[in-house]
């Protein structure tokens, strides 16, 4: 039995479509994190990390295929890792596979039963979406590096809007309209844009591996093949006595992600790093509009940026990667950080300044900066002096402490805060920090939507009013973005910010 869901209508399958292979990676190291996985029209329900079952234990959880089944499935959805998804059977059991599409028609290899799914491989291509594309990197098909080369990019805009509406919705909990979460921004570039890479020596199998490689008859020289290159989707048809699987380095020559010049000095820092006698560490290319290409992670290297000026870091150090968006990223977020009557801004986990910078040149009487990188924080006020500025100042703390720091030289009503915090969002510790803060206006950006959507509902609770979100894509042909949400504090909200401060000290 298929699936005849269908959100795009599919048309006949090139020949050069016919066969491919790309597979899932789910595991604490993977894209995923551990977190959130979810997908767009599947009734609800996220796809979180589950541990390998046993096939006995699969039975008794009445999983309807085995490992290495063929079967057809009709793609209905995408999820927010950029596996199509579909359902199968009477039971509508839940199948996710890369490298296919909503209304594709597709022959897969089941190669992982979990609790309440299946992972597959592509096998065969039966039916394409109008959607698809040719991927335009020859490894695409191997490489976890990018999820959707072969999804026209005006596709993949509409999906990763979807991916942040579903997040917001479904781990947020927040009932918005259809049109709260704007457009994606677009990147003036597609390919070619990335300013820094770091390309992983493939490392020997772990002992419990080898003896699995040993005993399938795989040569132990082939899989310590000095391979340099990213991790790939494919764990392996080889599993030691526990289940697990061993995922090699693919070899990436180039990176067609990356900018030109990073391609043109590639093949040499390769070389460079197979002279050694161990490739111990992975290869560091960085590329700055001032110095070019380094691969010294310790140098410090400047970017100019139009119209915001010259910002210098650390090249191992954090500093967006996408510079055909910087510009238009930055003016958005200092844009909405402005508000009638708000005088100071307070920028948590700040980097090296870009967005304090950007708004203390003329926008807001005085700003302050909080960062927990020392050194992050030298090149800050290295920054700042460099802009010639005397009305911004940085703080080198955690973010919770930062603000309780600073609490005293902020008045609520006319402060306004940006934070920009990893991939984890804001600790409990930073959320109850903001919240006794109190601004009047707090712009939040993040680089994941699932934990932006967790923290997001903490704030709405507290008394504030989410005023719109607008993705920007500084990571096309991946499933990553950042976003930009706004809210204002409510009149009303003192009371219930006391509510969520007493209730934290729980």
């Amino acid at each position: 039995m298929l699936l005849q869901l269908s959100l795009l209508s599919p048309r006949p399958c090139p020949a050069s479509w016919a066969i491919t292979s790309r597979v899932p990676a789910f595991d604490q190291h993977s894209r995923v994190g551990g977190r959130f996985a979810w997908a767009s029209n599947t009734g609800g329900r996220g796809f979180g990390r589950r541990a390998l079952a046993s096939t006995s234990d699969l039975a008794r959880r009445g999983s309807p295929y085995q490992e290495g089944e063929l079967v057809e499935l009709r793609v209905e959805s995408l999820t927010s890792t950029g596996q199509g998804l579909g359902r199968l059977g009477p039971t509508r059991w839940v199948i996710m596979a890369f490298g296919v599409l909503p209304g594709e028609l597709a022959r897969l290899q089941i190669i992982r039963n979990f609790r309440g799914r299946s992972e597959a491989k592509l096998e065969q291509l039966l039916e394409a979406s109008p959607d698809r594309v040719e991927p335009r990197c020859p490894i695409f098909d191997r490489c976890s590096g990018c999820q959707y080369q072969h999804l026209h990019y005006d596709a993949q805009l509409r999906w990763k809007r979807r991916h942040v509406q579903d997040a917001f919705s479904r781990i947020g909990g927040l009932n918005l309209p259809v049109d709260f979460v704007r457009p994606v921004v677009p990147s003036p570039l597609q390919y070619h844009y990335r300013t820094k890479i770091t390309p992983h020596p493939q490392e020997p199998p772990p002992a419990r591996q080898r003896v699995a490689l040993e005993q399938a008859g795989v040569s132990l020289q082939e899989a310590d093949e000095a391979a340099i290159g990213f991790l790939e989707e494919d764990w392996g048809s080889v599993r030691d006595a526990t289940g697990r699987r061993w995922r090699r380095v693919v070899d990436a020559p180039t990176c067609i992600i990356a900018t030109e010049a990073i391609n043109a000095c590639l093949p040499a820092a390769r070389a460079e790093a197979r002279l050694a006698k161990e490739i111990v560490r992975p290869l560091l290319l960085r590329h700055s509009t001032v110095d070019s290409v380094v691969t010294d992670g310790h140098a410090t290297v400047t970017e100019e940026l139009p119209g915001l000026g010259a910002f210098s870091f650390r090249a191992g150090g954090f500093f967006q990667n996408n510079s055909s968006i910087l510009p238009s990223f930055v003016k958005h977020v200092v844009s909405a950080a402005q508000m009638a009557g708000i005088e100071f801004l307070l920028d948590v986990y700040c980097g090296v300044g870009l967005f304090a910078i950007s708004a203390a040149k003329k926008h807001f009487r005085y700003v302050l900066g909080v960062e927990v990188d020392d050194a992050a924080v030298t090149f800050a006020r290295y920054n700042a002096k460099n802009h010639g500025l005397r009305n911004v100042e940085f703080l080198a703390a955690d973010a919770s402490r930062g603000i309780e720091q600073l609490r005293a030289r902020l008045p609520s009503e006319r402060t306004a805060v940006v934070v920009d915090p990893p991939r984890q969002g804001l600790s409990q510790e930073a959320r109850v920090a903001l919240l006794s803060l109190r601004p009047r206006r707090l712009v939040y950006v993040s680089c994941d939507c699932a934990t932006q959507a967790r923290d997001l509902r903490d704030f709405v609770s507290a008394g504030y009013k989410l005023q719109g979100a607008t993705p920007f894509d500084l990571f096309p042909q991946t499933r990553h973005l950042e976003v930009v949400v706004v809210l204002d504090l409510c009149s009303d909200s003192e009371s219930m910010v006391s509510d969520l401060d007493r209730a934290s000290r729980l």
